[in-house]
C-alpha cells in the first residue's frame, strides 16, 4: 500500500519538468522488493536527484505499508 501527496508526481527539475506518475510507478515497481523504509529512501533520493537545485514548491508526504 502506497500514500502519496502529489508534491511527489509534481516535482520539478530546472527544466520545469514534473518528476511524473510513471516515474513514481515505476520506481515503486523496481523497488518494490525492498522494506517499506529503504522504498521511502530510494524514493527520496530519485526526488532529490530529480530536482537538484530546485526549491520544493508542494510538500511531500510519502506511507508505505507492506503486509505479509
Amino acid at each position: 500500500l502506497v500514500l502519496f501527496t502529489d508534491g511527489i508526481t509534481e516535482a520539478k527539475n530546472n527544466s520545469d519538468e514534473d518528476f511524473s506518475d510513471e516515474r513514481f510507478e515505476k520506481l515503486l515497481h523496481d523497488y518494490s522488493s525492498l522494506s517499506p523504509s529503504e522504498i521511502i529512501n530510494k524514493v527520496e533520493n530519485e526526488i532529490s536527484k530529480f530536482t537538484i537545485g530546485e526549491q520544493q514548491s508542494d510538500d511531500i508526504t510519502l506511507v508505505v505499508i507492506k503486509v505479509k
